[in-house]
C-alpha cells in the first residue's frame, strides 16, 4: 500500500496520508511509528472515526521499551499487506490512551485491532512476555473477526450510502456556488 492510496478528503477530518500518523517504515509502507504527541492525536482521531472502512492494527511498546512487543513482520504476515499497522511508542502511549475512551485503549505491549465494525480485538499477555502464544491468539481473533460474505456486502452497502450522502451534499454545495456566481 502506498502513501498515496491512503488519501482521503481533509475537509472532512480524514487523513490525507499515512505519514500524518508517524514515520513510515520504508520497508513496509503500511506501517507507521507513532512517536510524537501530534501523531498520537491524529491516530486517536482516526481510531474513533465511525465511518472508517478498514481496520487499524495497533501494537504498543511496553513501558520503557523502544521496540514493539511482537515483531511487526509477524503481524504483517497475519493481516496481509494493505492494512495499516500503527506501532505506538512507549513515550506517547499514555497520551494516546488518554485521548481514547476506555474500550479502545492499548498499552503495556498489547495488540489491538480497531475495526470498522463493532468487533474490536485486544490481545494482552498479563506476563508481559508476548511470544508465540500471543501471536497465535491474535491470528485466531483476527481471522474470526473477518466479515462473512453477507457482512462484507453490508459493509459495502454502508459505504455506498455514505458516498451517496456525500455526493448529495456536494451537489447542494455546487448548486449554491452556481447561484452565488449568477448574482
Amino acid at each position: 500500500m502506498s502513501v498515496e492510496q491512503a488519501s482521503f478528503d481533509p475537509r472532512r477530518g480524514q487523513i490525507r496520508s499515512l505519514s500524518e500518523f508517524g514515520a513510515i517504515d520504508p520497508s513496509d509502507r503500511a506501517t507507521v511509528w507513532v512517536r510524537s504527541h501530534e501523531h498520537a492525536a491524529r491516530l486517536a482521531q482516526e481510531v474513533k472515526r465511525q465511518d472508517r472502512m478498514e481496520p487499524i492494527i495497533g501494537i504498543s511498546c511496553a513501558h520503557g521499551q523502544i521496540e514493539p512487543s511482537v515483531p511487526v513482520s509477524r503481524v504483517r504476515a497475519i493481516i496481509g499487506e494493505r492494512l495499516m499497522i500503527a506501532v505506538i511508542g512507549s513515550s506517547v502511549g499514555g497520551r494516546f490512551n488518554h485521548l481514547l475512551p476506555p474500550g479502545l485503549r492499548v498499552s503495556r505491549g498489547a495488540l489491538r485491532v480497531w475495526g470498522s465494525a463493532p468487533a474490536r480485538i485486544l490481545v494482552v499477555d498479563p506476563s508481559g512476555d508476548y511470544g508465540e502464544a500471543a501471536l497465535l491468539r491474535f491470528e485466531y481473533e483476527f481471522r474470526a473477526s473477518l466479515p462473512t460474505a453477507s457482512g462484507y456486502v453490508q459493509m459495502l452497502e454502508h459505504a455506498l450510502g455514505a458516498a451517496e450522502r456525500r455526493c448529495e451534499e456536494l451537489e447542494r454545495e455546487l448548486d449554491s456556488l452556481r447561484a452565488d456566481a449568477q448574482r
